[in-house]
């Protein structure tokens, strides 16, 4: 509710009746943001989905490059990456 919160103030301080307008485009970068803590976005983590990437409409394709990570391996890169981070705040 914060990063609502935070955003809403951000882009519509000069016209608080826009904060119905944005809402979709807030939370649609909310949802495809990476978290810290796991490094991937939530959908990648709950549905296997690919995160978007806004170069896809401008760039051009290249063959061979791109690698997919399967949802388990997703997972355990996640945990992996919480828990590391969870022992260096105890230390």
């Amino acid at each position: 509710m914060q990063e609502l919160s935070k955003f809403c103030d951000i882009y519509c301080h000069d016209n608080h009746k826009q904060w119905a307008e944005l809402l979709p485009h807030i939370e649609k970068w909310i949802n495809n943001t990476a978290a810290i803590g796991a490094g991937y976005t939530p959908p990648e983590l709950m549905y296997g989905v690919k995160r978007p990437n806004v170069f896809d409409n401008i760039m051009p394709k290249v063959q061979g490059l791109e690698q997919e990570e399967d949802i388990a391996a997703k997972l355990e890169a996640a945990y992996a990456e919480m828990k590391q981070k969870a022992a260096a705040r105890e230390r």
